[in-house]
């Protein structure tokens, strides 16, 4: 960034006024400012007016996660140099215009109707900071307090310096209403359309080499894995987002595994010893291999049975698991025929178990249903233990 783009304070208690400079037109009627600054001077300028029921019930803003505001502050501090990353643009609005003088500066050489010009806006942090102490908001934040929540490094305890050196764009409106804001607000983050779990799932994998994937992120990986393996019965049966073309069938999609897979390994926690992936892997399709050879009118219609749903798959992973965690001890070997015979002990004894309207099924879903079917299979499967520890 230029010089005259702004004017790098680091301790602004000692400083009367700071500029920064910016681009002035209309966006659907509404006079704006648009620029780029860095991030504590657009942090320190502004504060969010958070809703309470009870202390601020007329506040914009929803509360803050600070987990959010955290994971926004490291990914602007590590990237600041990166040259594949950007942030949208962060939006204020001048509520009180006392601390704040816009000077107008030379019109661009773009057609006069497009009414662009630049502007000079100086910000008195004098007045600002009383403001603030008197509890008054002169700036708000309308969308983009989590990005600035730390970034002025001002919150207590300082353990996140101030990020006079990374830049954001900005927007900056004078004087729209609380009513205006908030409508601003929520068409920007409830009326877009949200990203569909699977596709995100699908960008994970894109943006990490398997090298890396299965250190950051192993359930991930051998979703990712065993989805493409032929060997694998959810071999091109698993959806990872996007539209489905009127002949594609799935059986799955991709968070419904995912979910399966992470119990599997939650409570198979000798797969940490596994230090051969690919005998990690061998062992996860013939486990699916048995389940689908032991059912496979189950297997295929999703609809009558619960056995390939969310429930279902993580009912599985958490008995997958279990039965690893057993076989791997006592070196047994982890082979589909092996899988098959425990349970088929299961399909013998109870031939419609995991019919949806069957009492096994009936009313179970999510986490404690999947919990409550693995105990049900390992009372018929199994014999390692009187009572049955489940890992979630």
């Amino acid at each position: 960034m230029g010089k005259k783009t702004a004017k790098k304070i680091k301790d602004r208690k000692n400083v009367e006024r700071e500029s920064i400079y910016a681009m002035s037109g209309n966006t659907f009627g509404v006079k704006c400012y648009r620029g780029f600054a860095p991030l504590a001077t657009l942090s320190k300028m502004s504060k969010a007016d958070e809703f309470h029921q009870i202390d601020n019930p007329e506040g914009t803003q929803r509360d803050l996660r600070p987990k959010h505001a955290r994971e926004a502050y490291e990914y602007a501090k590590s990237n600041k140099h990166g040259k594949n990353a950007l942030w949208p643009e962060l939006i204020l609005n001048i509520r009180d215009g006392s601390p704040i003088d816009i000077r107008p500066r030379a019109v661009t050489k773009g057609p006069k109707e497009e009414g662009l010009s630049f502007a000079k806006i100086r910000i008195d942090w004098e007045k600002i900071n009383k403001l603030k102490e008197e509890g008054k908001i002169s700036i708000s934040r309308v969308d983009g307090n989590h990005r600035l929540y730390f970034a002025g490094g001002e919150i207590k305890p300082k353990r996140y310096p101030s990020l006079d050196d990374v830049y954001s764009p900005f927007c900056i409106t004078v004087g729209i209403s609380k009513q205006d804001e908030m409508r601003i607000f929520k068409d920007i983050n409830a009326k877009q359309k949200r990203l569909n779990v699977s596709h995100l799932l699908r960008l994970d994998e894109q943006l990490m080499p398997d090298t890396e994937l299965v250190i950051a992120n192993k359930p991930l990986w051998i979703v990712k894995k065993i989805s493409e393996d032929r060997t694998s019965p959810f071999y091109g049966e698993v959806h990872k987002g996007g539209k489905k073309g009127k002949s594609e069938k799935y059986l799955i999609k991709a968070k419904s595994l995912l979910d399966g897979i992470v119990q599997l390994l939650n409570n198979f926690p000798n797969h940490e010893n596994v230090s051969n992936h690919s005998k990690l892997l061998t062992a996860i399709i013939n486990y699916f291999n048995a389940v689908k050879k032991v059912w496979p009118n189950e297997w295929e219609d999703a609809k009558g049975y619960k056995l390939m749903t969310n429930t279902g798959l993580q009912a599985l992973g958490i008995v997958g698991g279990r039965l690893m965690q057993a076989y791997s001890s006592s070196q047994k070997p982890l082979k589909t025929d092996v899988f098959a015979a425990q349970l088929n002990i299961l399909k013998k004894n109870i031939p419609n178990f995991w019919e949806n309207k069957s009492i096994y099924m009936d009313g179970k879903s999510g986490r404690p249903g999947s919990q409550a079917i693995a105990s049900e299979i390992y009372d018929e499967v199994t014999s390692l233990s009187s009572e049955v520890i489940i890992v979630v």
